[in-house]
């Protein structure tokens, strides 16, 4: 039985989003070097070794760190989900791909919690890394669908991804921990800007936000994705509390 309070708690969740959040943006920028195929491969493979280890976990930290590397398996699936359909689709077909990727993300948004309640309630928490599990029996799928091909080739960049990686990861770990650490995000980020300044091969292409629609529809996705959680939280507690 693992037994932690409150802030052992959403320790679990917050760490598991900072690898969620800096692995995103990594697997996104290796298709340029590595084939779909490859990437989500290995992220499968992450998230299997993490779901086993959680399975037969027993203590606190050997649940942190199950969750940590089903994190870094699973950052691949956001990331490649919407990679994929611009670089291997044909220009028609692009934005029927994307919003079908944005409309199951969407339904397992507001299935996963429930079902995730549900799990617990019958098999206890081991139940969720189980479950996990199942995340095999789409190898077969992947190794015959998925593309093989490099789309572009270009050098991966290994310290704007490390800077990036690590001032994204500083970030949710001030806000949601302590807010002396966003003091080093910040110094991470300004580091980030002065490395991509001149480089040819970046990690993310800064010029895109000069595009006006580009960064408008970043902010509604950002707004509404950080509204979104906010809501399905704490609505509960408001009716509870009523």
């Amino acid at each position: 039985m693992v037994e932690g309070d409150t802030s052992e708690s959403s320790l679990v969740t917050t760490l598991y989003a900072v690898v969620l959040a800096a692995g995103s943006g990594t697997y996104g920028k290796l298709t340029d070097r590595f084939s779909a195929r490859s990437l989500i491969l290995i992220g499968i493979a992450l998230f299997t070794l993490g779901s086993l280890m959680g399975v037969f976990s027993s203590s606190f930290p050997a649940v942190v760190t199950a969750r940590i590397i089903q994190a870094a398996g699973a950052a691949a699936i956001p990331s490649l989900a919407y990679v994929v359909p611009p670089k291997y689709f044909k220009p028609e077909n692009r934005g029927k791909a994307l919003s079908l990727v944005s409309t199951t993300f969407a339904l397992m948004d507001g299935v996963a919690p429930v079902l995730s309640g549900f799990i617990i309630q019958l098999f206890g928490w081991h139940g969720l890394f189980v479950v996990s599990l199942l995340i095999v029996f789409i190898i077969p799928f992947v190794v015959k669908h998925f593309p093989t091909n490099v789309a572009q080739g270009e050098k991966f960049d290994v310290l704007g991804a490390i800077l990036f990686s690590l001032a994204v990861g500083i970030l949710v770990l001030g806000i949601s921990l302590n807010p002396y650490l966003l003091i080093i995000a910040v110094l991470m980020f300004i580091a980030f800007s002065f490395h991509i300044r001149g480089k040819n091969s970046l990690f993310i292409t800064i010029s895109l936000l000069a595009n006006k629609s580009y960064r408008n529809s970043l902010l509604s996705v950002f707004a509404g994705t950080s509204a979104y959680p906010a809501a399905l939280f704490l609505l509960p507690l408001v009716l509870k509390v009523r």
